[in-house]
């Protein structure tokens, strides 16, 4: 099948956030848009000269600290927004921590609450200046060991059993630490950098080629723990129990039954999986392993699996995952114009806010927008209004599902929950997408 390149205009962590439930700001055929690019943005081009400049242009707080780096300040930080949206990059990287580290149990690289928490670290910053040192010694006069090295020593544990990997990463993402887009920006593929100092303590970075193009579609199994909190907003407040090792144990489980049974992986999806796109069974889209994805670790998963190969577990934004890849096929577009009403989960049942509440008035509304159509911009324009367009696979899976049936013109019978929010209306016209081809460079490389 032939893969279209989307630009968006604010990732929102893509369709991380369309499960979410983000509020969209939709642009005329961004498919990954609306539901997808919801209303929060990954971190937008910093225009400043400096570290501080840069995070807190791209959404981060301001810090005291100053990070060392033996890399200047380079060209992207005087791109333009439009030019950096574009640019993906496959770094891998291998961290060293060290006592009074300012970001001690979190390497997200999101701009979410989305960590595994890591030990306290004992060494002092001196240390780990030298075995970082040490590191990058070996691993840049023997380039091919870059993997074992972080499996052997690197304390980004989410990442380290992938070779260091963050897969086919938005530039965007990595904004609020310019110390490393400087560092990469000097990289061609295959190099290694010289130890580089972030919030989270030192990095030795590798820069990787983009792969070999190819195209690829997967269905995943998500199991939640304590430690992945992103979780707690994609349920509306149900917060996991469960420990990593739990997880990580459970996972293991479901994967040699799924291995041993790959026919049965739907199934296990429908007993298993705690993330809301278990309603369209774990799909999760057909994507480029080139273009702009808010799943970098789950494409490059895919890309290195055969089509109906099982996935080992490995961690992610929202819990250990087991995902199969399965066969492409052609996707169509959805498009929804209507309005939502927003709950709080933490609201006692009887208050205005509470999910019961808001449920109550989405089915007066939707009765009302049943019995006249012609109602939708007015009841718009006392609610907030709610239009979004996105592919199947890419967008909010309860909102798919419920579209699937309808025609365009056609009225949902019911409110669709969507994460923490109710969602009235019809199913809409999709217009053209907008394809634009990824950059694999960073601007004034």
């Amino acid at each position: 099948m032939s893969m279209r390149y989307i630009l968006t205009s604010s990732l929102c962590i893509g369709a991380a956030f369309a499960l979410a439930g983000c509020n969209p700001a939709p642009a005329r055929g961004s498919a990954l848009n609306g539901e997808l690019s919801g209303g929060a943005s990954a971190a937008p081009p910093p225009g400043g000269s400096d570290a501080r400049t840069a995070s807190s242009a791209a959404g981060a707080a301001p810090s005291r600290f100053t990070p060392q780096s033996p890399y200047p300040p380079a060209a992207w930080r005087r791109a333009s927004p439009n030019d950096m949206r574009k640019v993906v990059l496959w770094p891998s990287h291998l961290l060293i921590r060290y006592a009074g580290v300012e970001n001690a149990t979190s390497v997200s690289f999101v701009l979410a609450d989305f960590h595994s928490v890591l030990p306290p670290a004992t060494r002092t910053r001196e240390q780990a200046l030298a075995l970082v040192t040490e590191l990058a010694e070996q691993a840049r006069a023997e380039p091919e060991r870059f993997a074992d090295l972080v499996r052997e020593h690197s304390e980004d544990i989410v990442r380290r059993d992938r070779g260091g990997s963050l897969g086919g990463i938005p530039a965007t993402q990595l904004a609020p630490w310019p110390e490393l887009l400087d560092a990469l920006s000097q990289l061609k593929p295959g190099d290694i950098s010289l130890p580089v100092e972030t919030r989270y303590g030192f990095h030795i970075l590798r820069r990787r080629a983009p792969p070999e193009p190819d195209t690829v579609t997967g269905r995943r199994i998500v199991i939640g723990h304590e430690q992945a909190q992103f979780l707690r907003t994609l349920t509306g407040g149900v917060a996991p129990t469960r420990t990593r090792a739990d997880a990580l144990a459970l996972a293991a489980r479901i994967h040699a039954e799924a291995s041993a049974r790959p026919d049965l992986f739907p199934e296990l999806v429908q007993r298993y999986s705690e993330l809301r796109d278990r309603v369209v069974g774990g799909d999760f889209g057909t994507w480029s392993n080139r273009e702009l994805s808010p799943f970098p670790g789950e494409v490059e998963v895919l890309d290195g699996l055969q089509v109906g190969e099982v996935s080992a577990p490995f961690d992610s934004l929202f819990g250990i995952q087991v995902v199969q890849r399965v066969p492409n096929r052609e996707r169509p577009e959805y498009a929804i114009d209507g309005l939502e009403l927003n709950f709080d989960p933490r609201e006692p049942a009887e208050g205005p806010s509470s999910q019961p509440s808001v449920l109550a008035q989405a089915r007066a509304l939707n009765q009302r927008l049943l019995e006249t159509p012609s109602l939708l911009p007015e009841l718009q324009s006392k609610h907030p209004p709610f239009t979004s367009q996105w592919i199947e696979g890419r967008g909010s899976p309860e909102l798919t599902a419920a579209l699937a049936s309808l025609q365009p013109g056609d009225l949902l019978g019911e409110p669709v929950r969507t994460a923490q929010r109710y969602v009235i209306g019809r199913r809409a016209v999709a217009l053209p997408s907008i394809s634009v081809p990824p950059s694999f460079e960073l601007p004034g490389s």
